[in-house]
């Protein structure tokens, strides 16, 4: 279930100010000498992201319309777009990494009983010390 936060702390919200002051200019200047949109996109961008980081600095609470409503925009693309590198490391990296294991018989879980050996019994070392479980490292 995606949560909405809807009422960010005065921090975060003096952060979005800040950073919305170098964000929407690059956003703009991406998208009018890249992607070729008209100009005025930048120069709107521009003042944008300056009356965010003026009112920011003011007091952070008059950002908050601006903030939530980029992130009601922004956070359905992150969920699709995190399915789909989801999707795209299960079927690119793991299912070819497991029929290439299941090509070869390679069964690095030892799931499958193996009739060669004669126990499934794993030797383990001394006990250690108990002064040592403290120490992780």
């Amino acid at each position: 279930m995606i949560k909405f936060n809807f009422d960010p702390p005065q921090r975060q919200l003096s952060q979005f100010g800040v950073f919305s002051l170098f964000g929407f200019p690059l956003i703009g200047a991406l998208a009018t000498y890249k992607f070729g949109a008209p100009s005025w996109v930048f120069y709107g961008l521009v003042g944008l992201g300056v009356l965010a980081f003026v009112l920011s600095r003011i007091d952070a609470r008059l950002v908050k319309p601006l903030f939530v409503g980029l992130m009601i925009l922004a956070t359905p693309i992150g969920f699709v777009i995190s399915m789909a590198l989801m999707v795209l490391i299960y079927y690119g990296l793991f299912l070819p990494v497991g029929l290439l294991f299941r090509l070869f018989g390679r069964d690095p879980l030892a799931k499958y009983p193996d009739p060669k050996v004669k126990s499934y019994w794993h030797e383990r070392g001394a006990a250690r010390a108990p002064a040592t479980y403290l120490k992780l490292y």
